[in-house]
């Protein structure tokens, strides 16, 4: 779905074997700090995994705000979280990132 993902990497949090069994719902708060800032969810086995979410910075605005993906397609079992607050590919700036909040699993 998106470009560059080598790019991003200095951006990216993963959360490796997590065990997604009995939840359906990630729920976190972000916001933009600067920039070109997005939030963008990856879920898989850490080498190939699928975007669940994605919210781009023109969509974003400097102000906490709540977000729940739906997960349920992982509940069978343990999977990587790639949490991504920068821009995806090389046409933003550097500089750009998003700030996350109480990271929940229910």
């Amino acid at each position: 779905m998106y470009a560059y993902k080598e790019y991003v990497k200095t951006c990216m949090k993963w959360y490796k074997d997590i065990d997604f069994r009995g939840y359906t719902t990630l729920s976190f708060y972000a916001k933009k700090i600067q920039n070109h800032g997005g939030i963008y969810i990856e879920i898989g086995d850490g080498s190939d995994g699928q975007w669940e979410f994605a919210k781009s910075y023109q969509d974003l605005n400097y102000e906490w705000a709540k977000y729940e993906v739906d997960i349920s397609n992982f509940a069978d079992g343990i999977h990587t979280l790639n949490i991504i607050g920068g821009y995806v590919d090389g046409s933003g700036s550097r500089s750009s990132n998003t700030l996350y909040a109480d990271i929940k699993l229910y």
